[in-house]
């Protein structure tokens, strides 16, 4: 079963038009296998659109890039179970109009890079750069669209993605716990290299910074959640003086409910588990990731059994800084209007903290998308969320003017 929608992109292998200066390159509809496969492994498709003119896919119109990861052996969740690709993001790191890599995830936690750079297809290769585990080494599955943006501190970009699964029988019950990371890779263009055995490979968390959710009960505002701003300097050891070996950051979907509220009452809130273990255990990050305004959004989704009667909260929408996993974006630190005055300033802090998530109340929130700074929400409850974000500043993007043409 493909969840994984196509991107279609001109890849660097050659196609029959063109000329010896400016040839022609192919384009191709590039996925993931998906899930559930008799095979079972993780496997990369490239589809050359224009090979299947003539009606059927021949030997020579697609390729595979496989993983060689299948299915899950004795002693991690769900053994047996066959392995899939999720939705590859696809890169053009030297800027020429082809993609040069792909970054996807499989349900084994594994977080790949996709070497498309050479203008032969049987050069292409796949790498793992992360394993995706918590604390105790449960894996955690990898089924959205990763994010790629460059790394402004060094070389190399940070890919940023959400783990979880929500498509299974027993995903609406499954309570293991869930993260957010931003894993760096040392990719360069002209030439084209890239670590061959990443230190992230394995999944070392030791390697990488950790941001910590905090849950708050505001009693104007209500459920809320604000993040540490731990500080975030890519290094690989060599600096001088010395630094530890810094390769990304992670959130773990794992904090307490609040005993007391903002106000220092006792906290009303009675949704989730009680501390001093997770409010929402199962807590998952599989909508899509968007990076707007130099922030990181992400919806999570809280599981909820089909057969339960209880009302509680679907999940949270949260607002990352993409580089640090901290608090505050890029180049602001609030990305929304807590108290609705229209303005992004200390006004929408809430005891001092910057707010980082808000709490989707009894339904459970799809993908977002934006029109302008206003961020789209549609709930399951048939209700959309409309909010209002710190995103307008920077270059302008979408039509900027038109011609009318006779």
């Amino acid at each position: 079963f493909s969840y994984s929608v196509p991107t279609i992109a001109m890849t660097n292998v050659q196609g029959a038009g063109g000329t010896a200066a400016f040839p022609e390159r192919k384009w191709a509809a590039v996925f993931g296998n998906g899930y559930n496969s008799t095979y079972g492994f993780a496997t990369l498709f490239v589809n050359f659109i224009e090979d299947a003119n003539d009606g059927s896919w021949d030997a020579g119109d697609f390729v595979k890039i496989r993983t060689g990861f299948g299915p899950a052996p004795v002693g991690e969740p769900n053994p047996g179970l066959p392995n899939g690709l999720g939705e590859p993001r696809l890169i053009d790191l030297d800027g020429n109009g082809t993609v040069d890599y792909a970054y996807a995830g499989d349900m084994r936690g594994n977080l790949f890079r996709f070497d498309m750079t050479s203008p032969n297809p049987a050069n292409w290769t796949s790498t793992r750069i992360f394993r995706a585990t918590y604390s105790d080494g449960t894996p955690q599955p990898i089924t959205t669209q990763p994010i790629v943006t460059r790394n402004t501190q060094a070389d190399g970009v940070v890919v940023l993605i959400g783990t979880g699964s929500y498509f299974t029988t027993t995903d609406g019950t499954d309570e293991s716990i869930q993260s957010i990371y931003g894993i760096w890779d040392r990719v360069r263009a002209n030439p084209f290299t890239a670590e061959a055995n990443p230190p992230t490979a394995a999944g070392d968390r030791s390697l990488l910074v950790e941001q910590e959710i905090i849950n708050l009960f505001d009693e104007t505002e209500g459920a809320l959640r604000s993040l540490t701003a731990n500080e975030v300097r890519y290094a690989i050891g060599s600096v001088t003086p010395p630094e530890p070996a810094v390769r990304g950051w992670y959130i773990d979907l794992d904090p307490p409910r609040p005993t007391v509220t903002v106000q220092g009452g006792i906290n009303p809130d009675q949704a989730g588990d009680p501390p001093p273990g997770p409010q929402f255990p199962g807590e998952r990050a599989v909508r899509n990731l968007d990076l707007r305004g130099g922030f990181l959004f992400v919806n999570t989704v809280i599981p909820r059994d089909n057969l339960s009667c209880d009302v509680s909260p679907g999940g949270f929408g949260l607002a990352i800084n993409p580089l640090t996993g901290g608090a505050g974006g890029l180049n602001a630190a609030n990305a929304f209007d807590i108290n609705n005055d229209g303005r992004f300033d200390s006004g929408d802090l809430v005891g001092g903290n910057i707010i980082a998530g808000l709490r989707f109340d009894e339904a459970v929130p799809t993908d977002s998308t934006f029109i302008g700074t206003r961020r789209f929400t549609q709930l399951s409850d048939r209700t959309l969320d409309i909010r209002d974000t710190n995103t307008g500043f920077g270059p302008r993007t979408g039509r900027l003017s038109w011609r009318e043409l006779e």
